[in-house]
C-alpha cells in the first residue's frame, strides 16, 4: 500500500474510531451510573449547587445512602410523615407516603461526619462530629447552608441530640447538657443564647440514646440491658425494662418504640 493510500486510509477511520471510543465511553458511564455505587453517589453528593449547572443524583443513590445511615442518622419524624437519614456529606429527606426525597447536600451544609439526627416541627437538627449541631429548614433542600449553628467544646463529646419546644438535649457519657432551642453560635453575641443551661445527671455511665416525651416531659434513656425513665423534675429514676435482648435492639428502635405510639 502505497504511502499516499495509508493516509488515506487513517484519515477516514479516524472519525469512526474516534465514534466508536466515544460509545463505549458513554456506555461505560452510563452503566456505572445505574448502578450508582456509593461513591458515584458521594460525588455528586458533594458537587451540589456548584455551579457547574443540574446535577441528576442516580435514582438508586438514596437507598444506598439509607444503608450506610448509623441507627442514629435514620429517624423518623413524630407525625412519621418524614424520615431523615444522612451518611458523609448527604442528607435526604424522605416523604414516608409518597417515598419522594429531598436532598441537602453541597459545599454550604457544612455536612461531613454526622453522629445522630432529629426532626422538630419544620427543622431537621443534625449533630455532627466537627461543627457543632446543625439546623436545616426542611422546606428548602439543596446546597443550603444551616439557619443555625450550636458550637460548644463539650458538644464534641455528645452521642445523641433531642429536641421539644424550649430545649436542645445532648447525650453525653454521663449527663445531657441543656441549651436553648434556638441557640445560634452564629448570631451576633446578644442574640446566641447558646451557654448551656442546665445539666441533668444520668443513672448511668453506658447511655447509648435519648428519647424524650414532649406529652410529659419524661426523658428515656437506652443504655446496655437497660431502659431508664426519668421524670421532668429529675425527682425519680425508673428502669422501665431490663433485658438482655436490650443488647440486640438499634437506637432506631428504640426511640420509635418509645416515642411513636
Amino acid at each position: 500500500m502505497t504511502i499516499k493510500k495509508e493516509r488515506h486510509l487513517k484519515a477516514y477511520t479516524r472519525p469512526i474510531r474516534a465514534l466508536v471510543l466515544s460509545c463505549l465511553f458513554i456506555g461505560s458511564v452510563l452503566s456505572t451510573a445505574s448502578a450508582a455505587d456509593l461513591t458515584i453517589c458521594l460525588h455528586h453528593g458533594k458537587l451540589q449547587g456548584d455551579g457547574m449547572g443540574k446535577r441528576v443524583i442516580p435514582k438508586d443513590c438514596p437507598a444506598l445512602i439509607k444503608t450506610q445511615a448509623a441507627a442514629l442518622n435514620n429517624r423518623l419524624s413524630e407525625d412519621q410523615q418524614q424520615r431523615g437519614y444522612t451518611y458523609r456529606d448527604m442528607l435526604y429527606i424522605e416523604n414516608t407516603e409518597s417515598n419522594k426525597t429531598a436532598l441537602i447536600a453541597g459545599s454550604s451544609t457544612f455536612l461531613e461526619e454526622q453522629k445522630a439526627l432529629r426532626f422538630f416541627s419544620n427543622e431537621i437538627f443534625v449533630l455532627t462530629r466537627d461543627h457543632g449541631v446543625l439546623v436545616y429548614t426542611t422546606r428548602l433542600p439543596g446546597n443550603i447552608a444551616p439557619i443555625r449553628r450550636l458550637a460548644h467544646t463539650e458538644i464534641d463529646f455528645a452521642q445523641d441530640v433531642e429536641v421539644d419546644d424550649n430545649y436542645l438535649y445532648l447525650l453525653l457519657k454521663e449527663e445531657i447538657i441543656v441549651f436553648d432551642v434556638k441557640a445560634n453560635s452564629n448570631a451576633v453575641e446578644q442574640r446566641r443564647r447558646d451557654a448551656i443551661i442546665k445539666r441533668i445527671s444520668l443513672p448511668t455511665k453506658d447511655a447509648k440514646s435519648i428519647a424524650l416525651d414532649r406529652l410529659t416531659g419524661e426523658i428515656y434513656l437506652l443504655a446496655n440491658d437497660k431502659v431508664f425513665k426519668i421524670s421532668p423534675n429529675k425527682s425519680q429514676v425508673t428502669i422501665v425494662e431490663s433485658s438482655q435482648a436490650l443488647r440486640q435492639k438499634t437506637a432506631l428502635e428504640f426511640t420509635e418504640r418509645l416515642i411513636i405510639k
